[in-house]
């Protein structure tokens, strides 16, 4: 019964919490600071009532009584600062308006500000909690209606079981290709004839995997197996066909799909497939828009890193797939803020980078610096500077260009300390100054690295819609240094194209930050 009263009244939750937050901050305001009783002019009123007239309006404004089911605790944390910060400018308005500053001691209002602002955050991070506590042991939830590929909606409740915090249930899909079903290796009978072959690629699998089999189709194709006659396939009498990650048995295709929303109440539609098979987009759409529930589109093709900006050409509308969202001001305020920091590092560290110099030229024959070709901002080419730290004779390979590994012969005993500390990196800050490369952004990769992962990675070559940093977020996760596998360069161009989507300036100092804290890397050869 609770359930159901919780469900029934979230919207009554969000309008009492839009009550008690300025009430909250009100009687902390009567609480704590001194002057508030002080007559104004005859025509103003009282400051309490101006707290309160602020919080009710201004604290909504950047949408902090949204629902927070799929949302992080630092949006959440930042959208209640910024209403706070919003009210307190509101409020200092009205204090320079009526020439009332002088009123309050400053001490006082700096104490109810600061602590209204951390009760506000418990006010809202406890509900939060509280509700995901709730949503784990399946109260407060949302069903969904999925319609998609099996593969895809297999892979999405995988996604809702391993995020019960958002309390969101798959109650029923729907697929261009209703007759897959999914069944295990134990299902099949193995004394059905015939199924010598199939046996023996069964076994070459991993038995506690899901397989896909069209047990009505023509075809009788098996994914990971070689085609077989769909007669050969017999489920034993006990078996069940079960679906992995909690996945219900598809309930059809479209017609079927049409008539379960028409009989079922449900509280969001999401849309993954809208290919071929019969199906175009006005056909779910049509039965979708004949529908009240919310419609979300999830494509099945969505890669890591991917931004989705909406623009639109006249009245079309337009998705930009790797668009990194700056605005010119952000652009160029990143640029000031690296040409700023560029040049007061190079005139910090300009006696350590001459004692390297010097022991790089002593320590081994050759120039002090090692000047590459690299990929830079738009795909253009630019000469990265770093400090040598190989031999001269073994730098070069005739059969291509290698990563330094562990115990590269070619790499300097001084060569070694320069990148296990990343101390070789240094002279990119003249990369900085020539504007060929950022202080933080995606790391450049030599050109014949590029042009290999280009054709293995889709969307590599996105990566290089920012300028290459000298140091990024992949590597202050751990990706830094040799990439001994393609999986390691998938994961660091994940982050990569994460980094672009979500740039802002906090990101960029974190980063920096946690350079600083970690230079060291066992993974640096």
């Amino acid at each position: 019964m609770f359930v159901g009263a919780l469900r029934l009244h979230s919207a009554d939750i969000s309008r009492l919490q839009r009550l008690f937050d300025p009430l909250l901050v009100t009687l902390l305001f009567l609480l704590l600071v001194r002057g508030h009783t002080y007559d104004f002019a005859a025509n103003t009123l009282p400051a309490w009532l101006w707290v309160a007239l602020c919080g009710a309006v201004l604290l909504p404004q950047c949408g902090i009584y949204r629902s927070y089911r799929q949302r992080s605790l630092h949006t959440l944390v930042r959208r209640v600062t910024s209403s706070w910060l919003l009210v307190l400018m509101g409020l200092l308005l009205i204090n320079y308006a009526t020439k009332t500053t002088a009123s309050f001691s400053r001490l006082d209002t700096s104490i109810w500000a600061l602590a209204s602002w951390l009760l506000l955050l418990f006010n809202h991070v406890a509900l939060r909690s509280m509700l995901r506590w709730y949503r784990i042991r399946g109260g407060n939830s949302r069903t969904i209606v999925y319609w998609g590929l099996p593969e895809a909606a297999a892979d999405f409740a995988s996604q809702l079981q391993q995020n019960p915090w958002m309390g969101l249930r798959l109650v029923a899909w729907f697929s261009p290709n209703p007759h897959y079903t999914f069944v295990t290796r134990d299902a099949v009978n193995q004394d059905a004839s015939g199924l010598d072959t199939v046996n023996q690629n069964f076994s070459s699998l991993d038995p506690l995997s899901p397989y896909l089999l069209d047990l009505d189709g023509d075809s009788g194709d098996v994914s990971g197996l070689d085609a077989v006659n769909p007669g050969d396939f017999h489920l034993s009498s006990d078996a069940v066909c079960v679906n992995p990650n909690g996945l219900p048995a598809c309930g059809g295709g479209l017609r079927q799909m049409r008539r379960w929303l028409e009989a079922n109440h449900v509280d969001r539609i999401v849309l993954s497939y809208v290919g071929s098979g019969g199906f175009d987009m006005e056909q779910v759409l049509g039965i979708f828009g004949d529908t009240a529930v919310p419609v979300i589109y999830a494509p099945h093709w969505a890669q890591s890193g991917m931004s989705f900006n909406f623009d639109y050409i006249g009245k079309q509308c337009c998705i930009d797939l790797w668009g990194t969202g700056r605005s010119f001001f952000n652009r160029q305020f990143k640029w000031s803020l690296d040409l700023l920091l560029a040049t007061v590092g190079l005139v910090l560290i300009s006696p350590l980078l001459l004692v390297i110099a010097i022991a790089v030229k002593l320590t081994s024959p050759g120039p002090v610096l090692f000047v590459q070709d690299r990929y830079g901002l738009d795909g253009h080419r630019f000469l990265i500077y770093k400090f040598r730290t190989m031999s001269v004779q073994e730098a070069g390979d005739a059969k291509g260009l290698q990563q330094a590994r562990r115990d590269d012969p070619r790499v300097t005993p001084l060569g070694r300390f320069l990148r296990r500390w990343s101390l070789d990196e240094l002279p990119q800050l003249l990369n900085v100054l020539k504007g060929d490369m950022s202080l933080v952004g995606p790391r450049p990769h030599a050109v014949e690295h590029n042009e290999q992962y280009r054709k293995l990675i889709p969307g590599y070559m996105q990566r290089h819609a920012f300028k290459p940093g000298i140091t990024g977020l992949a590597q202050v996760q751990g990706w830094r240094g040799e990439t001994s596998n393609l999986e390691a360069m998938v994961n660091r161009v994940a982050f990569d194209l994460s980094y672009q989507r979500d740039w802002s300036l906090r990101l960029d100092l974190k980063i920096m930050i946690k350079t600083l804290l970690h230079l060291r890397s066992n993974n640096a050869y």
